[in-house]
């Protein structure tokens, strides 16, 4: 397992993120993982990488905390939380998402139906999955539309 987080220097909610996510690891057994940190300094470099504002949690380079649209910008990020919004994900999201994404290591393709392991998928936005072939399928298709 990778854990990253991508952040920008204005929004310091990183560091609590960090925190709350060291925690929850450890809470599930996974002191061997470490947690990289990532500073996003320009729109082009966040447009490259799956950024949904600062801070944004990634694990295996996906997004714990997937959202339907792709941020751009260089923009703090909300999380929801029991007390209302908040600029890091609390530590039993972060615990809940990590298990969630534990129990959901084989899944369906949207587009066949087969079930695969994550490995074997592509993440769309939504929290959609493909398989591979079927996403050689759709960008096969795509190209011979632009023909």
């Amino acid at each position: 397992m990778r854990a990253e987080i991508l952040y920008i220097d204005s929004c310091p909610s990183w560091r609590t993120a960090q925190e709350r996510l060291r925690g929850a690891l450890d809470d599930l057994g996974r002191t061997d993982v470490s947690i990289a940190r990532t500073l996003i300094e320009s729109a082009e470099q966040a447009a490259r990488r799956p950024f949904a504002g600062s801070p944004t949690i990634l694990i295996d380079d996906e997004d714990l905390f997937p959202v339907e649209t792709d941020v751009h910008e260089l923009a703090c990020r909300l999380y929801p939380g029991p007390d209302g919004p908040g600029g890091a994900p609390v530590e039993t999201a972060i615990r809940e998402a990590l298990l969630d994404r534990r129990s959901s290591e084989h899944m369906t393709c949207a587009c066949c139906g087969r079930q695969r392991t994550r490995r074997q998928l592509h993440a769309l936005h939504g929290g959609t999955y493909i398989c591979r072939r079927c996403g050689l399928w759709v960008a096969l298709r795509l190209r011979s539309d632009k023909s």
